[in-house]
């Protein structure tokens, strides 16, 4: 008897909670209006101090990254990383304290690696890692911990090796 009263409750709680959160999910504004997506398959979104960071493509700057602020509905291009209407080809981000790090190919269609400080929602190049190729190699082997976030890379000097940043530039090291 007990555990049909027990499985009666939790029916009707899981029936409540379905009925109810469907009908409260809505979808967002678009970011290009168009017919044409504004994500692609390889998009990851992140939440980062209540607001959205993703990659998006709004058909004039190209897949680049963007934020979407709830309490403003707005859409922001962070910054045209590979300038005019060629996409930066970010993949694989990475949440680490306030900073979302990625590679992104500049004009040269080189992969460096990147930041967005999420308080301040700017991007900046933590480091030029390779000046005369892509730097880096194998990001989707990369882990965050409590130190920093791992990820290896080749300088074109010491062949691929490990390296560690903390989101800053100054700390984007070997």
């Amino acid at each position: 008897m007990y555990n049909l009263l027990l499985k009666t409750i939790l029916w009707i709680s899981v029936f409540f909670c379905v009925s109810h959160c469907i009908a409260q999910v809505q979808p967002l504004k678009e970011l290009y209006p168009g017919p044409e997506s504004s994500l692609d398959f390889k998009t990851s979104i992140i939440s980062a101090n209540g607001k959205l960071f993703f990659t998006g493509n709004d058909y004039i700057s190209g897949k680049e990254p963007f934020v979407f602020d709830p309490q403003t509905d707005k859409y922001t291009l962070l910054m045209d990383i590979n300038n005019g209407n060629s996409s930066s080809g970010i993949f694989s981000s990475k949440l680490f304290n306030d900073f979302i790090i990625f590679p992104a190919k500049d004009s040269k269609e080189d992969y460096e690696l990147y930041a967005t400080n999420t308080k301040f929602n700017s991007v900046i190049l933590l480091k030029n890692i390779n000046a005369n190729s892509s730097g880096i190699s194998d990001y989707y082997s990369s882990i965050s911990t409590p130190l920093g976030l791992f990820f290896t890379a080749d300088d074109g000097k010491n062949g691929e090796e490990l390296w560690i940043t903390d989101g800053t530039s100054i700390n984007t090291i070997l």
